[in-house]
């Protein structure tokens, strides 16, 4: 059976939600949080623009996730360099 690809990124976001736990502050977890649920509550619109928009939401959370990730381990790299 295949998955569809609003299925597997939200898995993938959901991943990703752990990962960020302990990286970023409570308020910026809690957007993510909020942003995964709005993903994954999403309707499931049969237009092609409504699924395009859809999955470029659900790529910017999780690109603003990892941008969250790196900026945690900024500090590491810094101190290691110096």
């Amino acid at each position: 059976m295949q998955i569809s690809p609003h299925t597997a990124l939200l898995e993938q976001q959901r991943c990703l939600l752990l990962a960020v736990v302990g990286r970023c502050n409570a308020d910026e977890l809690h957007r993510f949080r909020i942003r995964v649920d709005r993903f994954a509550e999403a309707s499931t619109s049969d237009t092609p623009m409504a699924r395009r928009e859809r999955l470029r939401y659900g790529l910017a959370t999780m690109e603003d996730m990892l941008a969250a990730i790196e900026r945690h381990f900024e500090p590491l790299h810094s101190s290691q360099s110096g």
